[in-house]
């Protein structure tokens, strides 16, 4: 019998395979896998940036006392490294805001800014998304609409799409793929890392899948 499901995989059969780049977070040396905290709100000088097991690791030290890091290991479809150099703001105070949910599968996000704005946001983009109310004012990022990229698979077809950065004008990267953004006047580097949905064939257990729009952005 032929299925909507199966006409919609016939249909998309012959565009390109979706292009998975990846990122994972770090808040003080914990990742999404291990139990990091729900949310984290911390400003202080940045003291140090160096290389862990985590990625790019930030350290941020009030000097008195309470220090917090934060990492982020962003790499594009062949695996190399995609590293944001803020070098530069070593000395500068910095607000961190951290965000992890378990809405089924565990997800986390961060943000950073100073007292000019945006300097690094980044979203592991699974289950929803982390950052929620930690989501930089003016930026807002989504999945576009086209299907742009196809995985035929045994227990459902994932359909891959472009991500939209809305900051001060509209931004659209197919991934995996880097673009000028700006919000409120900053000038950033948007990259597009993964962005796909999860079609169901029928008798397959979905509980356990989830869309993604995985994304990053930095100054």
């Amino acid at each position: 019998m032929i299925t909507l499901l199966s006409l919609f995989a016939c249909e998309n059969a012959f565009l390109p395979p979706v292009p998975r780049g990846s990122l994972v977070v770090c808040v003080d040396g914990v990742g999404s896998s291990g139990t990091p905290p729900a949310s984290l709100d911390f400003t202080a000088p940045l003291t140090a940036i160096d290389d862990n097991d985590c990625g790019t690791t930030f350290t941020l030290d009030d000097g008195a006392g309470t220090t917090h890091t934060v990492s982020l290991a962003a790499t594009d479809a062949e695996g190399a490294a995609l590293t944001p150099d803020l070098s530069a703001l070593v000395g500068t105070a910095l607000s961190l805001q951290w965000r992890y949910a378990q809405p089924w599968g565990t997800v986390s996000g961060f943000s950073l800014s100073d007292a000019d704005g945006l300097v690094l946001a980044a979203d592991e983009g699974t289950w929803g998304g982390a950052l929620g109310d930690a989501m930089p004012t003016g930026l807002k990022v989504m999945a576009g609409g086209d299907i742009i990229s196809f995985d035929d698979g045994q227990c459902g077809n994932r359909a891959g799409h472009s991500i939209l950065f809305q900051g001060d004008a509209l931004v659209e990267l197919e991934p995996v793929s880097q673009g000028d953004l700006a919000v409120g006047g900053v000038d950033l580097t948007a990259t597009a890392l993964l962005s796909d949905s999860y079609d169901e064939d029928a008798g397959c257990s979905v509980s356990d899948t989830t869309d993604a729009v995985v994304w990053a952005v930095w100054r």
